[in-house]
């Protein structure tokens, strides 16, 4: 009967533990702020149009103009400081 009880005993506190680990330990994440986030958004749709281009799917004009819109809804996204964590919490 007592290594039922060492056996619930210390099922309870490996419980125990997993519930309050965020509480106690806190992840020491790097964050990202909404512009970092936009800004990488943007660099890989500039790389997916560069490789269309490259594998001929789309012509030389149709290149400038898709790329001039990106860098202009980049601009447009990451002209403003927000400092606003979005992956985490501090």
């Amino acid at each position: 009967m007592i290594t039922f009880y060492a056996a619930a005993f210390l099922l309870v506190v490996l419980v125990l533990v997993l519930l309050f680990r965020p509480f106690v330990w806190r992840a020491n994440d790097q964050h990202a702020s909404r512009k970092q986030l936009n800004a990488a958004i943007y660099k890989e749709e500039l790389a997916k149009i560069e490789k269309e281009r490259a594998d001929g799917l789309i012509d030389e004009r149709s290149y400038q103009i898709a790329h001039a819109e990106i860098r202009q809804r980049l601009f447009q996204d990451t002209q403003d400081e927000d400092g606003v964590a979005v992956l985490g919490s501090t």
